[in-house]
């Protein structure tokens, strides 16, 4: 499930310019899953600006 998250969000210009594929989105999701053990859902998809990147996701615990 992990490297489904990562393929949803590749960026090539980020790979290319930085050496990794984007990572806002697919960590967003996995710190979600990480923390709570359920699927988890983008709230919030990437936001940028010239020294950062952004994106929220969350996931909701079984009581």
């Amino acid at each position: 499930m992990e490297s489904d998250f990562f393929q949803l969000f590749q960026s090539n210009y980020i790979s290319n310019t930085v050496g990794v594929y984007g990572v806002a989105e697919s960590d967003a999701l996995l710190a979600a899953q990480i923390k709570t053990g359920t699927e988890p859902e983008l709230i919030l998809n990437k936001i940028k600006n010239t020294k950062a990147t952004c994106a929220l996701a969350r996931g909701f615990k079984s009581s």
